[in-house]
Order: structure tokens, then C-alpha cells, then sequence
């Protein structure tokens, strides 16, 4: 760096993660933040065939000495849903079909995203948007990771505003500033990340299916609406601090890995 002030040599020496800087200043350049979420009673609920008879017996049990005949009848209407889905799971794995509606539906092969330098990998499933449901093997050589696993609604909706986020990750990392979380509970984050945690319902399509249609808003179209709040403050804080003192300082850098001031500004 060279000094504005009196025009010499200067160095500063930061150490940081490989691939974090390169990672901020690439989601600044291009306007991008990270979320992280907590996937389980959050976006999905994921059962094995094990979780599934476990969760009815333990609701039958249950029922066997509630005397309160509105819970019971809760009760019985979620060990239902858990039957119907645990039928289908059952026949997915014995025969990589299920009959839905009295249809025959196949299984079909999506190509899952790669971690570092693994090969393409492709992925048995089977998808059935009218019950916001897939149906796949974690392992394909072992069925007993065969999984039925609901979706929150709203899912696809939050995922196509944010469809640049794989590639700006893909090679780097991401600092805990430039993200925020998603999850339904904040107490099993880590108390310095916390605050960056925006808590949802967590999701109970057993236990209350309707839950998710009775809010004229979807909750998951709530969190996109969060996320660009989220994102608006973030950038405008950028834009009012950060990019204004940096041109004031008495240093100007030099390196090739700078903030381009105009991508930067645009659109804020």
C-alpha cells in the first residue's frame, strides 16, 4: 500500500482463512449474503422406517391413556398420516415405486451437488409435490437409509431467490457476518452467533398438517422476506460506512483483491 498522506511505502499483514478473502469480496462485488439453516423441523422432517414405528408406538401408547377425546382424536389423525407415509416409504424401498392416488410413480435420478473434488453423484428419488414430500435412498447400496422426507411449503419459492449462493460458495468460505441463520430453535447455536439467528416455527406436518395453510403468508415466504431486509440493511451499511471511510483513509491498497467501489455502491 502507499500512503495518501505522504506518499510512501507502507504494509499491513492480516491473517485469515485460505479462501476467505477472496470469498467476502466476491459476495460484496456481487451483493450476496449466505443462509445457513437448520434443516430439521425447519425446512424438512426426514423419517427412516425405524423413526416411523417408533413415532407410532409411542403415540399409541399415548392414546391408551389420554382420557380427553379431542386429543385422542389429534392423536389418531397424526398415527394415520405417520401409516399412510410409512406405507410408502415401505414400498419405495421394496420396489423403487410407490402407488400414490392409485398411480404407479417411478423414481427418477437428480445429480446432487458435489463437495470439493468428488465426482458427479446422482440420486435416486422420488417426488411427490401434491403431499410436499420425496422419497430417496441416502445410500442406494443400503436400504435401511431409504428416507421419506416432507418439505415445508414454500420451499421453492424461498430457494429461487437465492439461486446465485452455490457459486459464490462453492471455492470459499464465507465470514459469520456476511450470514445469517434459519432454524427453530436459537439455543443450539453458539452464543456469539445467536444474533444472527432469525427463529421459525418449527415445522409439524404430523402433528398439525394444516398449521402451514391457516397463515395467509407462508412461514418459509416470511423468511424470504426477512432475508431481503436482511440483505438491504447489510449493503446500505456497506455503502453509508464502510465504502465512505474507506475513502478517507490514508492508505490506498494496491493488491489485485480489492472491492470494486462501483459494483459495490450499485444498486443501494
Amino acid at each position: 500500500m502507499r500512503s495518501k498522506v505522504e506518499n510512501v511505502p507502507c504494509f499491513w499483514c492480516c491473517s485469515v482463512r485460505v479462501g476467505l478473502y477472496a470469498s467476502s469480496v466476491g459476495m460484496l462485488n456481487l451483493r450476496c449474503l449466505t443462509i445457513v439453516f437448520g434443516l430439521d423441523e425447519t425446512i424438512i422432517v426426514a423419517n427412516k422406517m425405524r423413526s416411523f414405528e417408533s413415532r407410532i408406538k409411542s403415540l399409541s401408547r399415548m392414546m391408551d391413556v389420554e382420557d380427553d377425546p379431542g386429543r385422542v382424536a389429534g392423536m389418531s389423525a397424526e398415527v394415520k398420516c405417520y401409516i399412510e407415509d410409512k406405507e410408502l416409504l415401505k414400498e419405495f424401498i421394496d420396489m423403487d415405486t410407490v402407488t400414490n392416488n392409485g398411480k404407479i410413480v417411478g423414481t427418477q435420478e437428480e445429480e446432487v451437488q458435489p463437495i470439493g473434488t468428488q465426482q458427479r453423484l446422482l440420486q435416486t428419488v422420488i417426488q411427490l409435490p401434491e403431499r410436499n414430500a420425496i422419497l430417496t435412498h441416502i445410500n442406494p447400496e443400503v436400504r435401511d437409509t431409504s428416507v421419506f422426507v416432507k418439505l415445508r411449503p414454500a420451499l421453492e419459492d424461498l430457494r429461487s431467490s437465492k439461486k446465485s449462493l452455490q457459486h459464490v460458495f462453492r471455492n470459499g468460505g464465507c465470514h459469520p457476518k456476511m450470514a445469517m441463520v434459519i432454524d427453530d430453535r436459537l439455543q443450539v447455536w453458539d452464543e456469539k452467533d445467536q444474533s444472527r439467528v432469525n427463529v421459525v416455527p418449527a415445522y409439524a406436518p404430523y402433528h398439525a398438517p394444516q398449521a402451514e395453510m391457516a397463515n395467509a403468508v407462508p412461514v418459509l415466504c416470511v423468511v424470504r422476506n426477512v432475508a431481503c431486509n436482511v440483505h438491504g440493511g447489510f449493503f446500505r451499511f456497506v455503502k453509508i460506512v464502510i465504502v465512505v471511510r474507506s475513502m478517507h483513509s490514508d492508505y490506498i491498497s494496491i493488491g489485485s483483491g480489492r472491492l470494486d467501489q462501483n459494483l459495490a455502491l450499485e444498486g443501494c
